[in-house]
């Protein structure tokens, strides 16, 4: 009898977890920075360039984790007006909203094509670089 009612027990656990509604996937990396608004990544962008004026910023479409991210700085941190001493080897990766900040050389000049194909070497599409002008955000298209 008691066997039974151990294997009774067993089966209705069973039963029940097989029929348990399921659990809500986690969203991926890719679902969380695809959600991230534009008003969000110049709210982002904005505190970013306040921290660090002597820098650009970079919405790289589609570099939504760090790990892929890496080869975005191996190609941005090549071009001459890139202070590689600030940062990691002079760029800063924000995955979630797509984000690349590079540290500017001191009167160094900007080159945005340069840029541009720097982020598509590494394979994602830049969309906008961004740089502070009077406290405010200006946006450049890249496109």
């Amino acid at each position: 009898m008691k066997t039974l009612l151990s294997l009774t027990l067993l089966l209705s656990g069973a039963l029940a977890c097989a029929t348990a509604a399921p659990q809500a996937k986690a969203p991926t990396k890719e679902e969380r920075a695809a959600k991230v608004t534009d008003e969000q990544r110049i709210k982002s962008v904005q505190e970013e360039l306040n921290t660090n004026p002597k820098a650009v910023a970079i919405f790289a479409k589609g570099m939504c984790c760090q790990s892929c991210a890496i080869g975005v700085r191996v190609h941005v941190a090549s071009m001459n007006f890139v202070d590689t001493k600030r940062f990691n080897k002079g760029v800063k990766l924000n995955a979630l909203t797509q984000v690349v900040t590079v540290a500017l050389k001191e009167d160094a000049k900007v080159h945005p094509n340069a840029i541009k194909v720097a982020v598509q070497r590494a394979g994602y599409d830049p969309i906008e670089m961004y740089q502070l002008v009077d406290g405010q955000v200006e946006r450049q298209a890249l496109q």
